[in-house]
């Protein structure tokens, strides 16, 4: 008999329901491989938070606190930082009320993914948010919620075909020309670099966020042509993988002059090789932020990270579950106006799914403590994902 992954937390009192399994306790069993399904948790009873309601989100018709009797299901494509932040930012949105929270991650695996999600929509959720780990096979997972009449929000969308889009109600995207465009520019206008060698480390090649952002590099590349992408590996999205493709890479090109890594997690990694070895002559730029990162973007002028193609996991989860929420609770479409953070914008005549534009923009030690944060610590401490 399989083993139940499910956690829950009462919100009200912070106190275990259910405790969650734990990674020692998983290989013990000798379970290792089933990490992967774990799910994230459920939360029962928030309306006892002192967090008022998310900004944006509709109230409930009951006259009641908004959510009662209602679930929200997170399908994240594994268990990272980013995939951390962006769980905290859902629970941002659903502080003050009375939803249920559920989710699983995929450890990066796509056949675990379909999995997850086939589980999440038979709890008959209300609301569904998916991070994808394959694009082709989430929406293949969603259309059962379609077909069940339950709204599918995704996160860091890229399109697969028009028939497989249109399970999702809503979508949040990356425009990969302007992300690209961010970077070069950053290296070629603010560091002076026009020409040299550049060395690539992404996440995992075909996955969506990899494949947009480096199509998006190779456009605006082509406006710099002094600069070439020398070497380019996977790092996973991992701090191990990172270090495994850069050093290698970096023995093989010691004259390179920028790294561009697809991850906060990847980059803190190495922004730390890079201060081991001493060096200061590369520039180092990473994409989205976690909290080390942004530490790292001070640290002595940014000597070992430069800067970060930012953009908050913690506002992901924030926009993706106030869609749902004004969704569930008013029927109400997205709007700039209702999605609760600054510099998201509804992309005109977008449906099946509606897109939002996410807000990018290039972050470095000198503007970071003003942009919104990576994610939302209080729940960090509270509810510990990948436990």
């Amino acid at each position: 008999m399989r083993e139940s992954r499910v956690w829950e937390i009462d919100c009200r009192t912070l106190t275990w329901l259910t405790r969650p399994v734990s990674r020692r306790n998983v290989l013990r069993a000798g379970g290792g491989a089933l990490l992967g399904a774990t799910l994230l948790g459920g939360l029962v009873g928030c309306g006892g938070s002192d967090e008022p309601a998310a900004s944006g989100a509709g109230a409930a018709d009951s006259g009641g606190k908004p959510g009662e009797g209602k679930t929200i299901a997170l399908s994240l494509n594994g268990l990272n930082t980013f995939d951390q932040d962006l769980a905290e930012g859902c629970l941002k949105a659903l502080a003050g009320t009375s939803y249920k929270f559920i989710g699983a991650q995929a450890g990066f695996d796509a056949q675990q993914e379909v999995d997850n999600i086939r589980q999440l929509i038979a709890r008959q959720p209300d609301g569904l948010i998916v991070l994808a780990a394959s694009a082709d096979g989430a929406a293949r997972a969603a259309q059962a919620a379609s077909r069940a009449g339950i709204p599918v929000v995704t996160t860091i969308w890229f399109p697969v075909s028009k028939e497989a889009d249109s399970v999702y109600y809503a979508a949040t995207q990356l425009e990969t020309d302007r992300g690209g465009q961010l970077t070069v520019d950053f290296i070629a206008k603010d560091q002076g670099i026009e020409e040299g060698d550049i060395l690539e480390i992404t996440g995992l090649d075909a996955q969506p966020f990899t494949e947009g952002f480096k199509q998006g590099l190779r456009a605006a590349l082509k406006g710099a042509p002094g600069l070439k992408i020398a070497a380019s590996q996977q790092g996973f999205y991992t701090a191990d993988g990172a270090l495994k493709a850069l050093r290698p890479m970096l023995a093989a090109n010691p004259k390179a002059k920028v790294i561009i890594d697809y991850a906060a997690e990847m980059g803190v990694a190495i922004a730390q090789e890079l201060q081991r070895q001493g060096r200061k002559d590369i520039v180092h730029i990473t994409s989205d932020i976690n909290d080390r990162s942004a530490e790292w973007l001070k640290r002595d002028d940014g000597a070992y990270l430069k800067a970060a193609r930012w953009y908050s996991p913690g506002s992901e989860g924030i926009v993706c579950t106030n869609i749902l929420r004004n969704k569930i609770e008013k029927d109400e479409a997205p709007t700039d106006a209702n999605l609760g953070q600054e510099g998201y914008t509804v992309k005109a005549g977008t449906s099946e799914p509606t897109v939002i534009n996410i807000r990018q923009e290039m972050a470095t030690g000198k503007n970071i403590d003003q942009l919104p944060p990576p994610g939302y610590q209080e729940f960090a401490k509270q509810i510990p994902f990948g436990a």
